[in-house]
């Protein structure tokens, strides 16, 4: 038996293990929690970039308020 499947339709030791102790029927909500962990990933990495964005232009405005 190999240690995972190959595909989505074949068994592998792994697959099998996870019938077993029944971590199986968690697959689908994890992979939605994950999905849902990527958009906000990606939200977050917006907000980050907008707020360095904003940041730069304030020491820009604030170094030529000082000359």
């Amino acid at each position: 038996m190999k240690p995972k499947a190959q595909n989505e339709h074949e068994d592998g030791l792994l697959e099998y293990l996870e019938d077993i102790i029944g971590s199986a029927q968690y697959k689908d909500k994890i992979e939605e929690l994950d999905a849902q962990l990527d958009s906000l990933g990606d939200q977050r990495n917006e907000k980050v970039s907008r707020v360095r964005m904003i940041e730069n232009e304030k020491e820009a405005l604030q170094v030529t308020i000082c000359i």
